[in-house]
């Protein structure tokens, strides 16, 4: 089984260090900004967004000696991993707003997007938490305890008019239903 991590790109060392652990948290936050753009290339991950993954990881792969200028380097083992579903929180004022909710096509129908939710819901329950989902997910989100609600913090509701825009892409209205956890 898959589990969900949390990464917080806002904790990473992203400064102009040339060290191994700065090279490795660009190369998690670039692979972040890589699955959003692969998968839902409207929606851009930001540094202070907080993000659960749940990251696919492949059995080692044995590299073969390399050899560079006559010296012999060691054979490494490396895993190759690959996020299958991301989720964004984002705060906004006194709120959390939820978005970027993604599953890799590999992975769809296999519980992860119900998964991320479950392993972020304690999460939200510190501040007043949104979505703005489509329509086709209203169910889906009320399966989390999220309602159509009429009380809707003014942070947020300035928020949602700005999503509520035409794609860019195709020109048409992409409608978007705004919900509350609840429960």
């Amino acid at each position: 089984m898959l589990t969900a991590e949390w990464f917080n790109p806002a904790k990473l060392s992203l400064d102009n260090k040339a060290d191994h652990q700065h090279l490795d948290a660009q190369k998690q936050w670039s692979a972040v900004k890589q699955f959003y753009r692969q998968h839902l290339n409207y929606s851009k991950p930001n540094l202070n967004d907080k993000i659960a993954l749940i990251r696919n990881e492949t059995s080692p792969l044995a590299v073969s000696p390399n050899i560079t200028r006559g010296i012999e380097r060691k054979t490494e083992i490396e895993r190759k991993t690959e996020i299958a579903a991301a989720i964004r929180i984002k705060t906004i004022g006194k709120c959390h707003l939820v978005t970027g909710l993604v599953v890799s096509q590999h992975f769809r129908g296999s519980g992860l997007a119900h998964q991320l939710m479950d392993f972020i819901k304690p999460s939200l329950s510190t501040l007043p938490s949104y979505v703005f989902g489509i329509p086709q997910l209203k169910s889906f989100y009320q399966s989390h305890g999220f309602t159509l609600n009429q009380s809707i913090d003014h942070d947020i509701q300035q928020q949602f008019l700005k999503y509520q825009h035409k794609d860019k892409i195709k020109g048409e209205d992409r409608p978007l239903i705004l919900m509350k956890l609840t429960a």
